[in-house]
């Protein structure tokens, strides 16, 4: 997971963040998994919508709406 983020974020720190918020998530969210994928193709939904959630955060910090 680490090596898949990090070829996505350039910041080293941000992207172990992103593993360890999207590990937590997954595990909180375990008794849903149903088994229909990969566990690696859902931890990769996962992250993508941390990663989505994050960029959004980074837009509306910058045009200062939050």
């Amino acid at each position: 997971m680490f090596y898949y983020t990090r070829s996505r974020i350039s910041d080293v720190e941000m992207a172990k963040d992103l593993v360890q918020e999207t590990f937590l998530s997954a595990l909180k969210a375990m008794p849903n998994f149903q088994g229909k994928s990969n566990e690696r193709t859902w931890l990769i939904a996962i992250l993508k919508r941390k990663k989505n959630y994050i960029n959004l955060c980074k837009e509306l910090k910058k045009f200062r709406l939050i």
